[in-house]
């Protein structure tokens, strides 16, 4: 059996925390690849999509507003939002 790696990315605000999807990769060195050039600014920066907070906080000086987003990956079907630590920015089979 084939093992799919799902690529997140999210944001931590004022109102709470967001993960997203940005697509799912086959091996595991392509997703520590993958968030490893994110970190590093290697990659295109992420789109922050439109029901992110982040687009109608009403904060004026809220510095969230200015955060870099998180990157992880996860090994599809072990990925439970609840179990989810947005402490550790590199989550394996949980």
């Amino acid at each position: 059996m084939n093992e799919q790696f799902e690529l997140l990315y999210g944001f931590i605000h004022c109102r709470g925390k967001t993960a997203y999807c940005a697509g799912f990769v086959d091996t595991k060195e392509e997703a520590e690849a993958w968030v490893q050039n994110h970190r590093e600014g290697l990659s295109p920066k992420v789109s922050i999509p439109p029901e992110d907070p982040i687009r109608y906080c009403k904060v004026a000086w809220c510095p969230f507003k200015k955060q870099k987003p998180w990157f992880a990956f996860v090994n599809q079907g072990f990925y439970t939002p609840e179990l989810f630590d947005f402490k550790n920015t590199q989550i394996e089979n949980l």
